[in-house]
């Protein structure tokens, strides 16, 4: 008799895990799909804002003209410069504009001159702007500062900014950094020697046909 009930038992349980294993397989074979994924967002815009930069140099004016001659006349001594319209100009001004919106925009520059002839340069009878060393410079640069440009802003409208700049020539010092009518009054030997001096100095002044400006923003330290 106890032999039958603990078959009975051991079966009842059997049933029992059976159906729980059943029933859990039934579940998890469920599965839920669907659902809304439909929604609206909005991204707000931020008002552009333009800070106009942009200096634009135009074309310089250049006033003068040079002219290597004493910067007086000189009537005595052996040497003399004789014509009234043979008074010396070693020096021009040239006007800048750049058009721009805020004086901030411009950037301080340089202007680099360089002769399209070197013999008066390398031989001593002219020094070009910027050569304060006296170091006979084929191509000098001078400085521009920004801070020197006048005019009136106006929100955001390009207007005009304006300066003037002088550049100055000097004598070399093959001629004792002087011009040579009053160098040769001085220090000429003999007429021949003066001569042999003025020929060479006006060959080497006259094959230079033109001096060239180049304007461009100043290169960072």
């Amino acid at each position: 008799m106890k032999n039958r009930k603990n078959k009975r038992v051991v079966l009842a349980s059997a049933i029992v895990l059976g159906i729980t294993a059943i029933t859990s397989s039934a579940l998890a074979a469920y599965i839920i799909t669907g659902g809304d994924l439909k929604g609206e967002g909005k991204v707000t815009n931020t008002p552009v804002k333009v800070n106009n930069q942009v200096a634009d140099l135009q074309d310089p004016v250049v006033n003068g003209s040079l002219q290597f001659y004493p910067e007086e006349q000189i009537t005595d001594g052996k040497y003399i410069n004789t014509e009234e319209g043979d008074i010396g100009n070693l020096s021009i001004t040239v006007d800048l504009t750049i058009k721009a919106a805020k004086k901030n925009a411009i950037k301080d520059m340089t202007v680099t001159i360089t002769a399209a002839n070197t013999d008066a340069i390398t031989k001593g009878y002219i020094l070009l702007p910027g050569d304060d060393e006296k170091e006979k410079l084929a191509t000098s640069t001078v400085d521009i500062s920004a801070s020197l440009f006048n005019g009136t802003e106006n929100g955001n409208t390009v207007v005009d900014f304006t300066q003037t700049i002088t550049l100055e020539w000097n004598w070399g010092d093959a001629i004792g950094n002087m011009d040579p009518a009053s160098y040769l009054n001085a220090k000429a030997s003999s007429a021949s020697a003066a001569a042999e001096t003025m020929a060479d100095f006006e060959a080497a002044v006259n094959a230079i046909d033109k001096f060239t400006l180049t304007f461009a923003e100043k290169a960072s330290a």
